[in-house]
């Protein structure tokens, strides 16, 4: 990727991002995921017909929190189980990984319909980074796999890039940075959307923005929605401590 001549070295403090008595609804083996002060619990689909291997995820576990270059993990652990997640959480919705996937193992909204939030579809744009043959493409936006984010292939950090899109709901979440569970020095090493501007091609209104440095799911609300194509564009970026590339790891439409 693009080297940049300096590193800043950053301390960074665990933090706990879960809030009290939450719980997450979603589709598939793993129904629901609720979290409280200290136990977090996690539900099978069909709890009478699991097999042996899942019936863990009928069941109750202690955890705890702690980050690494600004990734957090969450770590659970009862009498008989200890596994740890790498874990994108706000308080509408959250992702967890196993160590060894690059898809989501759960993930859910709080306390709504999973259909309140979909990964947006039919993304372009013009700048997609090809490095040791393969693209980083715009795409991928869509997707929730880990170390395939969007990046952009300019020479400075993408300021002016436009990412285009045909639709978009009264409201975007979205995750930045490059984002690995077992490199999660990425996320630093990387360039991070700072401020961004959404512009609606047909009224031609803008909306600004600015993000948080942080990989957690970010959600911002467009007020007077309209219909019809729109785009993204980069304003500002938290600057890599090694390479200039500006990566963006998904985006989901809400209705939130």
């Amino acid at each position: 990727m693009k080297k940049i001549v300096y590193c800043v070295v950053l301390s960074l403090l665990a933090c706990n991002l879960f809030a009290n008595k939450m719980s997450y609804f979603s589709h598939g083996l793993i129904k629901s995921v609720e979290l409280d002060d200290e136990i977090i619990r996690f539900s099978n689909q069909e709890l009478l017909r699991c097999e042996t291997s899942d019936k863990i995820w009928n069941n109750s576990f202690r955890y705890k929190l702690f980050t690494e270059k600004k990734i957090t993990y969450l770590k659970i652990y009862n009498d008989s189980i200890s596994k740890v997640f790498l874990a994108l959480k706000s308080d509408y919705i959250m992702i967890l990984y196993d160590e060894n996937d690059i898809e989501p193992f759960f993930w859910g909204i709080n306390n709504l319909p999973i259909e309140m939030t979909s990964l947006v579809k039919n993304v372009s744009c013009v700048s997609e980074l090809k490095e040791k043959g393969k693209v980083y493409e715009a795409s991928n936006l869509g997707s929730l796999a880990l170390e395939s984010p969007w990046v952009e292939n300019e020479k400075d950090n993408g300021i002016g890039v436009r990412i285009q899109f045909e639709k978009m709901a009264r409201g975007v979440i979205i995750l930045s940075g490059f984002i690995s569970y077992k490199h999660p020095e990425l996320y630093l090493y990387n360039s991070r959307p700072k401020k961004i501007l959404i512009h609606f091609n047909q009224s031609g209104h803008d909306f600004s923005f600015e993000l948080e440095d942080s990989p957690n799911p970010q959600l911002l609300k467009l007020e007077n929605y309209e219909t019809g194509d729109r785009y993204i564009e980069i304003r500002e970026v938290y600057a890599g401590c090694k390479y200039t590339d500006t990566c963006i790891f998904a985006i989901l439409n809400s209705m939130l």
